[in-house]
This record gives structure tokens, sequence and C-alpha cells, in this order.
């Protein structure tokens, strides 16, 4: 199919989600739900997601959401928001291949284009609550990496997804990503193969 771009669906909203209050443990509970549901993510509870990388992220205001759209007012979520899904953005994008700048894949050449720190956005731990599926929230999260990444000030936003996790993978190549050599990125502990796509989107 073609490509289109991501558009943010009709009764969804995207904001940074607040460094305070109970979203740490609502994230967390966002990554339970994805980790419990059967299907090809390959995340492992305390393994993936590693324990405390999604409240670090938070504590660094990387962290947008998508919320019902009714929920948010004056760029930010009630208290009582329900968080559908979430993507941290920032200007750590080493996905694996070996440096920030995409310099080598550890199998002889580069799996991208080295750009600056500043230029390049990586999007991290991108999750929808499976509760949320055929509403339209991954298209939304794409659109939330966007508007962080270029909030950023970066060119090019970059992730890395297993070749196991066919959803992810067919989502981004149809919402114009282009994806690079894969790179060898074991990880003890999740049932999944060594090898990940790298995606990047021009933003």
């Amino acid at each position: 199919h073609p490509a289109r771009a991501a558009e943010l669906p009709e009764g969804l909203a995207v904001c940074r989600i607040p460094v305070e209050g109970l979203w740490a443990e609502r994230l967390d509970a966002l990554y339970e739900r994805v980790v419990a549901e059967p299907g090809t993510s390959g995340w492992v509870r305390d393994v993936w997601p590693p324990t405390g990388m999604a409240r670090e992220l938070l504590a660094s205001g990387a962290y947008w959401g998508v919320f019902e759209a009714g929920a948010v007012s004056g760029g930010a979520p009630r208290e009582d928001a329900a968080l559908l899904g979430a993507v941290a953005v920032n200007h750590d994008a080493d996905m694996g291949d070996g440096s920030a700048g995409g310099h080598g894949s550890g199998l002889g050449a580069p799996s991208w284009e080295a750009l600056g720190e500043k230029d390049v956005a990586g999007w991290h731990l991108l999750a929808a609550d499976p509760a949320a599926r055929g509403r339209g929230v991954a298209d939304a999260l794409i659109a939330a990496g966007v508007r962080a990444s270029r909030e950023l000030g970066a060119r090019v936003a970059r992730l890395n997804t297993n070749v196991a996790n066919v959803p992810g993978n067919c989502l981004y190549a149809s919402r114009g990503f282009t994806r690079h050599r894969p790179v060898w990125l074991p990880y003890p502990g999740l049932p999944l193969p060594g090898w990940s796509n790298l995606w990047e989107l021009e933003v």
C-alpha cells in the first residue's frame, strides 16, 4: 500500500505528560498492560522496558501521551485523564548501531547518515494501550512524536523495532518511514530474534 503521513485521529489529543502527579504510575500500568497482551512486542516485565527507564525519561520531560480530546485542556491532560498511549522523545538517538550519529552498526557499513546530535530525535518505548486498539492511537503517537521532534529542533526522527514486531514494522512502512540497514541487537531475556529494524522519518 502507498505510504501516507500519520494524522491525529478525530477525538484524540496529544500533549506532553506532566512530570508531577500520578503519571509515573500510569506509565508503569500502561507498560504492564502491553507486557501482558499476547502478541509480537516481546516485552517482558522487568526486562523491557528496564525497571526505572520510563520514570527517568518522564522526569526529564521527554514523554508525550495520547488522550481523549475532551480530557485535555490548555495543552495538558486532566489529572483523571486515561493514558491511551505514550512515547518518549529526546536527542538520545543511539538505536543500537553504535553511535547517536549513526556511524556504524558493528557490521561494517553505517546504518544511516551521520548527523549532528541536535538534528536527530530518538523515539523510545512507544506503546499503545491494548484496550484502545482500533481507535488510531498508533497514528496519534506518531503525530505526537513528530510534534515533539520538531520542538526539539530535529530534522529527522529515529527508532528501532524488532523484526518480529510485524504490526509495528508495517505501521512505520505505511506512514512514510524509511527502513535502514537492520542491526544485530539481541537483548538477554526477551523471546525475540537478535535483529532490529532501524526506521527514520523526516520531520
